[in-house]
């Protein structure tokens, strides 16, 4: 295969995406959920073979459920959700110990992380996430303005969005 064919082929296997975001936890598959909502498509890179359920427990105060309504969750977790009816606070001042009893004025539930996880992961599109994505490099490709992502096979992922936060 001449220079020219090979350039051809390699361009028509290039993967460019608008978005990339690099992990599938809590937030990267909230991001993903959140522009999905809006009508852009992008896709999770992760690490990890499979979806990452560890941890115990969230508590979700008032502004987490107004987040979860946003993403189109809270319905569903709220079925598995523990309401919280009071709040123990122990704190020591000149060493001693005060305790506080009071009952929270909005809502506070408490959530188990795998539930709210398997909740982001069923709500993306199909193929959103990529599990088994290690990254080595990231680059600017100087000639598209776009983000280039290396990952451990040498394989390579453009983002045409390229900014870090």
């Amino acid at each position: 295969m001449d220079v020219v064919k090979k350039a051809a082929a390699a361009a028509e296997e290039e993967e460019v995406h608008g978005v990339v975001i690099v992990g599938g936890g809590l937030c990267g598959l909230a991001t993903a959920l959140a522009l999905h909502r809006k009508g852009m498509g992008s896709l999770v890179v992760e690490r990890s073979e499979a979806l990452r359920v560890g941890g115990v427990a969230l508590n979700v105060h008032a502004n987490g459920w107004r987040a979860l309504e946003e993403l189109g969750l809270a319905d569903g977790l709220r079925k598995t959700a523990n309401l919280i009816t009071s709040v123990r606070m122990v704190r020591q001042i000149q060493g001693k110990n005060q305790t506080t009893v009071s009952s929270p004025r909005k809502e506070i539930r408490c959530l188990r992380r795998k539930d709210v996880m398997e909740a982001l992961a069923k709500s993306v599109p199909a193929h959103t996430i990529r599990y088994g994505c290690r990254i080595v490099a990231v680059d600017e490709d100087p000639g598209t303005d776009c983000t280039v992502l290396t990952m451990a096979d040498d394989s390579t992922i453009k983002a045409k969005v390229n900014k870090c936060y």
